[in-house]
C-alpha cells in the first residue's frame, strides 16, 4: 500500500465535486482511538461505512487506480490517485471491479461493500491520503464536494 500512495499524478484528474462513495451509517468514524486487547493501537484513518454487503461503491471522484488488490488486513482494496497528491482508498470489498493502471470516472463502481479482511461485518472503510497524511474524508467533503464548490471554496482546477 505504501508504494501505491508514495508517487502521484502532478495534475488533478477532477473537474467536479467530489462524491460520497455510498450512503449508508457511519459505523467508525475518522480519529477513534483504536484499542486491542486493552492497548492502544493508533487511531482509525477512515471513515467506516455500514452497508449490505453486495451494495455497489461508487469513486468518489476520476483518477487512476494504483492499486487494486487483496491485502490481508484489509482485505479487497482500491486505491484511486486523484492528482496532486490526493488519493482515496476504499478497504473490505466483496468484490473488485477495477484494475491496476485504469482510469476511473466520478461515479463509476469500483466493487461492491464487502467484510474482506480484519472485518467484523460489512462496510466499507473509506480512506483519503493528502500528500502523505491521513485526512478525514468528510472534512474532503466540506471543501471539495457539492457544498465547497457551491460555496465557492474550491475553484475547477
Amino acid at each position: 500500500m505504501r508504494r501505491a500512495l508514495s508517487t502521484w499524478t502532478l495534475k488533478p484528474a477532477w473537474r467536479r465535486p467530489f462524491l460520497l462513495p455510498l450512503h449508508g451509517r457511519v459505523s467508525g468514524p475518522f480519529g477513534l482511538v483504536r484499542i486491542i486487547n486493552g492497548r492502544f493501537r493508533g487511531r482509525h484513518t477512515g471513515v467506516d461505512i455500514a452497508a449490505p454487503e453486495g451494495t455497489p461503491v461508487a469513486a468518489t471522484n476520476d483518477g487512476r487506480v494504483v492499486l487494486a488488490s487483496r491485502l490481508f488486513l484489509e482485505g479487497n482494496t482500491v486505491i484511486i490517485d486523484h492528482g496532486l497528491g490526493l488519493f482515496s482508498l476504499y478497504l473490505h470489498l466483496k468484490e473488485i471491479f477495477v484494475r491496476k493502471g485504469q482510469k476511473i470516472r466520478r461515479g463509476q463502481s469500483l466493487g461492491l461493500v464487502g467484510a474482506s479482511g480484519r472485518a467484523k461485518g460489512p462496510h466499507l472503510h473509506w480512506g483519503i491520503v493528502l500528500r502523505g497524511k491521513k485526512v478525514d474524508p468528510f472534512s474532503l467533503l466540506d471543501v471539495l464536494g457539492e457544498k465547497g464548490w457551491r460555496r465557492g471554496l474550491s475553484k475547477r482546477p
